[in-house]
């Protein structure tokens, strides 16, 4: 069965998700598709952080759609720190 590659993406693990939807404008040809998945916080914020970490690297007029499935929110207590 399919597992998660990596878990707690530690202070940084944003920053890397980040870069990889910015790279996406120059990797990915029209109608191209990124899939990811990822236990990110403040998930009702998302669709805007993916737009705006899109459009700093994307050509002006390029296209932007994102579609989220998310679950049940995971009590801060359940992670462990990362610093």
């Amino acid at each position: 069965g399919a597992g998660a590659m990596f878990g707690n993406g530690g202070d940084f693990g944003e920053d890397v998700f980040a870069g990889i939807v910015r790279g996406t404008s120059r990797l990915l040809g029209p109608g191209g598709r990124l899939s990811v998945v990822a236990m990110t916080p403040n998930v009702e914020d998302l669709p805007g952080r993916l737009k705006s970490w899109y459009c700093e690297e994307a050509d002006e007029g390029a296209n932007f759609q994102a579609l989220i499935f998310r679950g049940l929110p995971t009590p801060a207590q359940q992670y462990l720190p990362t610093s």
